[in-house]
């Protein structure tokens, strides 16, 4: 079960290793009829080197087993028509179909994997689907631990407009089902390669018309530089890092040349990624094969400095998402942006002089976040100035707010100091409530600020210049129809 664990699942990553230890827990639960030596079994996986010894004397009894299994096989498809497979149980297992999607989008999708897939379901109406039958069997060897390549002939054109390949596959009369992206092979060619430099350098005006995808290496664009990215272009760099720094009385410029193109995506950058005087322009979701993200540039674990940087005229549902990162972000504007300005989730950082105008979500939104913040302004917000939710902590010091819907919205075991607030010709200025029924209650404490109005739900704390304030009578729903 466990035998050269970590060596085979490289090729796959964390997912691979997750499920040999999901498959392990399974039979260990239901040896009562799997194995003849239940006893002898469990001491045999309880042994320290267990994954060094295999003991022959262990045998499945039945096929019994195999309903308990969700998947038989890990599996990744690449956009030049290469298929890898890797057995996770030690029987032979036949490929039947393989099907080709495209012009669909199926949401969240990173691996449905079922008995059945019906490509009559509503999900899939709108996709362009074409069959492939191989003309003999084609079998995955029982060996395990065994990588399966299978590079199928077809008579499919243009296989990179595909989007994605769902795969029927058994066991005598155990079938299974799994739809999967075709992936960019750009990963699959670049996985081994020894590179001889770490990174890769970008200077003066650039028009970039593929996309930038980068492994193991960082990005720097030279400061000053004016890059300017086409419909088909994005940047994705996976571990590895992007710099920008600064020239003296010169910012850099980073736009698509179209309103809806793509965006960029940074993760697992673990020195840290430096934005430094920086103008970001007409920004999309990041979007590829493999991704459909929120934010116009998207940071992941990654290790976050920006200072002195503007974004305008952002199409996604983030201009800036940062996820499970931690972050020192100074003088920094966001106008008009199509939804929310910030979104944080699970970090830890500062933020000093911030500025946003114009957002059609919240300025600020942070989930399960701690987070300091120095001099912020928010302005003309259709929805929060600041939401602040999910046992987020959050610390600030000098806020204005301007004509916004609601000023500072607190939930959700949230807790929330601000000193001197200035309040101005918002709809609700200050507000605590429940959203979701699993966290307990919120609290906001505002010290020396004006206020005009506030609403807060029961069982809440909200304390305006030392005072705390009665409850108010209002339903939470009217404010997410």
């Amino acid at each position: 079960i466990e035998f050269h664990l970590k060596k085979n699942c490289k090729p796959f990553g964390k997912v691979c290793h997750n499920q040999f230890l999901t498959e392990k827990i399974k039979i260990i639960n239901n040896f009562s009829y799997i194995y003849n030596d239940l006893n002898k079994v469990i001491e045999i996986l309880n042994k320290k080197d267990f994954k060094n010894n295999v003991d022959s004397s262990i045998s499945v009894k039945n096929d019994n087993y195999l309903n308990l299994i969700n998947k038989f096989l890990y599996i990744r498809a690449f956009d030049n028509r290469e298929i890898h497979f890797h057995n996770l149980i030690p029987k032979e297992i036949k490929v039947y179909k393989l099907t080709f999607l495209k012009n669909c989008y199926l949401k969240n999708l990173k691996s449905i994997n079922s008995k059945k897939i019906d490509l009559k379901d509503e999900q899939y109406k709108n996709c362009e689907i074409e069959d492939y039958k191989f003309e003999n069997n084609f079998t995955i060897p029982k060996k395990r631990f065994q990588i399966k390549k299978y590079i199928y002939k077809h008579n499919l054109k243009e296989i990179k407009k595909f989007d994605y390949v769902n795969i029927n596959y058994g066991i005598g009369k155990n079938f299974r089902s799994e739809m999967i992206h075709l992936e960019n092979n750009f990963y699959l060619n670049n996985y081994s390669i020894p590179f001889e430099n770490k990174s890769i350098f970008l200077r003066g005006l650039k028009e970039i018309s593929e996309p930038i995808l980068l492994k193991n290496k960082n990005l720097i664009i030279e400061g000053g530089s004016e890059i300017i990215l086409n419909n088909k272009a994005y940047i994705h760099i996976k571990n590895g890092c992007l710099i920008i720094n600064k020239k003296i009385n010169k910012k850099t410029k980073i736009y698509f040349k179209n309103n809806n193109s793509n965006g960029i995506f940074v993760e697992n950058c673990q020195d840290e990624t430096i934005i430094e005087d920086t103008i970001f322009k007409n920004l999309s979701f990041f979007k590829n094969n493999q991704h459909f993200l929120t934010g116009g540039i998207n940071f992941y674990k990654t290790n976050l400095r920006i200072d002195n940087v503007i974004f305008s005229d952002i199409f996604a549902e983030d201009a800036i998402n940062i996820v499970k990162s931690k972050f020192k972000i100074n003088q920094i504007i966001i106008e008009d942006s199509l939804s929310d300005a910030i979104d944080i989730d699970f970090s830890k950082g500062s933020i000093d002089n911030i500025k946003i105008n114009n957002a059609g979500g919240d300025g600020l939104d942070f989930s399960g976040s701690n987070v300091l913040i120095d001099n912020a302004f928010v302005s003309n917000v259709k929805d929060k100035a600041l939401s602040i939710g999910e046992k987020s902590n959050l610390s600030l010091n000098q806020l204005e707010i301007k004509k916004n819907n609601i000023g500072v919205a607190t939930k959700d075991e949230s807790i929330v100091v601000i000193k001197n607030v200035l309040a101005n010709s918002n709809s609700i200025d200050f507000m605590v409530f429940s959203k979701k029924n699993i966290y307990g209650k919120a609290s906001m404490e505002i010290k020396e600020s004006n206020y005009n109005n506030y609403l807060l739900e029961e069982g809440h704390t909200l304390i305006v210049n030392k005072k705390k304030l009665k409850e108010t009578s209002f339903n939470i729903k009217d404010f997410y129809n």
